[in-house]
């Protein structure tokens, strides 16, 4: 078992045996710069922008829905100054995934492809650790859930 671990305003932790991806997020959302893509997966940038462009020119990526440009500033030891960058969303992360040969690119597409085949047999996956979360989004979704387990039982 390998683990590979990003944190910067989440916390992302790929393990290789068994295949288990896990991602805390503070704010539910999932956005990731190239910097952290190419981190998280082991690759390098020139790897990772060659993939992001083929993948924009094949259409699979639509840059409106799953691309975002972030301003900030820096003022490290010096005057203040401004910068850009793209951050890109959960199903462009996992598209770019599936195009990296890396043990936890590789790790994440086995976690993908278990999630999507429980979903697809099943008609549900569930993300447990999630669940027991106390954050406001994990507990309304174990109350509609719960609410909803009557309805199977008629």
């Amino acid at each position: 078992m390998r683990d590979y671990e990003l944190t910067n305003q989440n916390k992302i932790t790929i393990t290789t045996n068994p295949a288990k991806v896990s991602i805390e997020r503070p704010d539910e959302q999932l956005w990731l710069t190239q910097a952290d893509i190419s981190d998280l997966f082991k690759t390098t940038k020139i790897e990772l922008r060659s993939i992001i462009v083929k993948l924009l020119n094949l259409q699979l990526i639509d840059k409106q829905k799953h691309t975002r440009r972030i301003h900030f500033t820096t003022d490290n030891q010096g005057p203040t100054k401004a910068s850009f960058d793209t951050q890109y969303s959960i199903f462009a992360i996992t598209l770019i995934a599936t195009q990296l040969t890396t043990e936890p690119a590789l790790a994440y597409q086995k976690w993908n492809s278990q999630m999507t085949t429980n979903y697809l047999t099943k008609g549900f996956s569930i993300n447990k650790p999630y669940l027991k979360e106390s954050t406001k989004s994990a507990q309304n979704l174990y109350r509609q859930l719960k609410n909803a387990v009557p309805i199977f039982q008629q």
